[in-house]
């Protein structure tokens, strides 16, 4: 065979299927099915390729073309091979499209991507289709959750989704139902829909086949109900808890639990004596072959050593053969004159178990020391007060970092930080010291860097609780790199100043790709801020009824400051963010229509006229929209007094919007801003706008415009809300 001409169908069928395992499975049954070419095409369709599917990558955009391939899976692709899929990933979205394509009658593992509660009732029902054909089938089930501020309680959440997916298939194995990555702790972690048992009946959550249990739980008292034997023949159990308090609210069943034998325990906030909490839930697991443990411990007084660990934990566990931890614990120094370093912590970690361990102490004041001691390679992904005390280690398993110190960071730690965390995708600095900030020092300023920093994977940048040196150091291209930054956190003041009022040129090649600027009072931005931002993109409001809401404890208040989220059948038709007013139809049509009008001009508004709205601010708004917020009010007194005349009513009814409307810059101030999108609520009769602006890094937020036709209007902050109205939404419902 001539090496120099050698096409793909020359090669023989066991190098094709070398070679194109290489590649996805999706992109072997889009690229080679249907193309005319049937050895292509029964290769494509071999058990290889067509067992285990993942379409879940080419769904999550938004444009044309993933709509199209979706088309295509679903047409000519699926109805050939469903029958030798085993293991199907999705996006929640798309299940209707992809179960209707063939019957899947080998299919026993389920993963679902941004799922949330509407999904029970459609799939997990007995008169659903899916559930008809697979209630007996199915024996994994992974759920990645996106309902990150769902507005709900946690034990109506637990029996409206956890007890009915758990009894609702027979034969289930494995069940994962944990937050999506793009979570940001600690604000999920509040907020996710934990599973909730405490006080509940033994056959709330019960299963005599599942083996393998991954979830996040309020607190301890819900870890030990789920050991408590309800789940018989558990092996395999990760858990995630919000918080674990002094003591167990109450006693449980403490026998022995010889099943188990995997189990990992994250928690972040542990407060007292963990030897009184987590210790004798860790003596039950005798027959334990793997053990992870990732702590954050506040307050008590056991000094968590190795030493410590093999007398208290590992003497107990005969079998265990794999101990991954990070622990984390500030303690109370009991003689000034004696610092315990990181090395004399390490020499207790002798067990061969431990395998490799690192150390990090810092000394927070004379009376305390934190220190942190974690298994090699590293396994959690984040890390928080973090200083300049940064052992000579690489960090692959973090994304998230929080750097905290009196002392300033220099160059040199930045460049240090790059190397130690190199998949970091979100970094928080609180710093108020720059580098050099003695008088006799400023000629050292510019020589600190001698080389340029890249931060590969940096997506979101918060620099608001610190000098604007730092500030400056990550802008400017000459000293930092941030290819993929898209989300900058930062106070408006120091941006001005470190751009030079948006005209520095050794800024714009970062500044150019951010998407978010997060700023602690927004303002109307002049029009050379979105030259210097050319991605920056607008907010964008939704319409809703109040019946589509979820409201967080008792559905029948709602007041300003509440998170909320609304139901849809797609993820584009959910949301959430946060309420600051609440009024009618009509007025909630008003503030949009002034949105609206004013959006057009937003853009050009000059930093000059900016000021100068925020000068005249009345007192009671706090945003520099006094024009806007006039104009508002005064619709709404239009709006109110259309109302008193029902001869106007009867003729004036709004048009429903045909697709989402965008929020300018100009209107952000009226805003509880939320992280990209925004919840606005109008309060019957009057414009209240919430002072302050709070923000977060959740970049999956949405916006609304919530209609109550009945608020109650006698008290600002405890509102009756009627979930029998009939207002207009984004979808044209009226």
């Amino acid at each position: 065979m001539n090496q120099h001409n050698v096409h793909l169908l020359d090669l023989p069928n066991e190098i094709l299927f070398l070679i194109l395992r290489k590649l996805n499975n999706v992109d072997v049954l889009y690229s080679l099915m249907d193309i005319n070419n049937q050895r292509l095409d029964s290769i494509a369709q071999d058990q290889i390729f067509t067992n285990i599917l993942n379409l879940a990558p080419i769904l999550q955009s938004t444009d044309g073309i993933s709509s199209s391939i979706l088309d295509r899976f679903c047409v000519d692709i699926l109805p050939r091979i469903h029958k030798n899929v085993k293991s199907l990933t999705a996006e929640s979205d798309s299940m209707e499209c992809i179960l209707g394509a063939g019957n899947y009658p080998n299919l026993t593992e389920l993963k679902l991507l941004n799922f949330n509660q509407a999904i029970v009732p459609r799939y997990f029902m007995d008169d659903s289709l899916f559930g008809h054909n697979h209630k007996q089938q199915i024996t994994d089930i992974i759920l990645i959750s996106d309902e990150n501020t769902i507005e709900i309680t946690r034990e109506e959440y637990t029996q409206n989704v956890y007890a009915i997916i758990l009894a609702f298939f027979e034969n289930l194995k494995h069940l994962s139902i944990v937050m999506s990555s793009n979570g940001n702790y600690p604000r999920w972690i509040h907020t996710h829909p934990c599973l909730s048992l405490y006080e509940s009946l033994p056959t709330t959550f019960f299963s005599s086949t599942l083996t393998k249990l991954c979830v996040n739980v309020t607190g301890l008292d819900d870890i030990y109900v789920l050991l408590d034997g309800r789940l018989e023949q558990l092996t395999i159990f990760t858990v995630q808890i919000e918080f674990i308090s002094y003591r167990i609210s109450t006693s449980y069943n403490t026998d022995n639990l010889p099943n188990l034998k995997c189990f990992s325990l994250t928690c972040y906030s542990v407060i007292g004596d963990y030897d009184i909490t987590i210790l004798p839930l860790l003596r039950r697991m005798s027959h334990l072959e793997e053990l992870a443990l990732f702590l954050n411990i506040s307050g008590g007084s056991t000094f968590i050593s190795g030493t410590h660990l093999d007398n208290e934990i590992l003497i107990h566990m005969r079998q265990l053969h794999t101990f991954t931890f990070y622990i984390e614990a500030v303690h109370g120094i009991a003689d000034p004159g004696v610092r315990i370093s990181a090395d004399d912590i390490k020499r207790t970690f002798t067990n061969i178990k431990y395998s490799q361990v690192a150390c990090m102490v810092d000394y927070v004041d004379p009376q305390s020391m934190m220190y942190r001691v974690f298994s090699l390679p590293t396994k959690f992904n984040r890390l928080e007060q973090v200083t300049n005390n940064i052992p000579n280690i690489v960090f692959n398993s973090v994304t998230h970092l929080k750097l905290r110190d009196e002392n300033a960071f220099k160059h040199e730690f930045f460049v240090r930080v790059a190397r130690a965390f190199p998949f970091l995708k979100n970094l928080s600095i609180s710093n108020i010291r720059p580098p050099f900030w003695r008088f006799n020092e400023h000629y050292l300023r510019d020589k600190d860097w001698c080389s340029i920093i890249e931060y590969s994977h940096l997506i979101c940048l918060d620099v608001r609780g610190a000098n604007f040196y730092y500030l400056e150091h990550f802008l400017n291209e000459t000293k930092t790199h941030l290819p993929c930054l898209a989300k900058l956190n930062v106070d408006y003041d120091d941006l001005q100043v470190v751009t030079e009022n948006f005209t520095r040129d050794e800024m714009r090649r970062n500044c150019g790709r951010v998407k978010r600027l997060i700023v602690q009072h927004p303002i109307v931005y002049p029009e050379n801020v979105y030259r210097y931002f050319p991605l920056l993109q607008d907010d964008i409001l939704h319409i809703i009824n109040s019946e589509e809401l979820i409201i967080h404890r008792d559905k029948q208040k709602l007041k300003i400051g509440d998170e909320v989220s609304w139901s849809g059948k797609s993820r584009n038709e959910r949301g959430r963010g946060k309420v600051i007013a609440l009024g009618t139809q009509e007025q909630c049509w008003a503030i949009k229509n002034v949105i609206e009008e004013t959006s057009s001009t937003s853009k050009c508004l000059s930093k000059v006229e900016s000021k100068s709205a925020a000068k005249q601010l009345p007192t009671v708004d706090s945003s520099p929209m006094s024009s806007v917020l006039r104009r508002i009010r005064s619709s709404m007194h239009s709006a109110e007094d259309e109302m008193s005349n029902p001869t106007t009513m009867a003729n004036s009814k709004p048009d429903a919007p045909s697709r989402l409307i965008s929020i300018p810059s100009s209107a952000s101030s009226i805003i509880f801003t939320s992280p990209s999108r925004f919840t606005i609520l109008k309060k019957l009769g009057e414009a209240h706008m919430v002072k302050d602006s709070e923000c977060s890094s959740d970049t999956s937020s949405e916006a609304v415009l919530v209609i109550d036709e009945e608020a109650n209007a006698d008290n600002t902050d405890d509102l009756q809300t009627n979930t029998k109205v009939h207002s207009a939404t984004s979808k044209g419902k009226k």
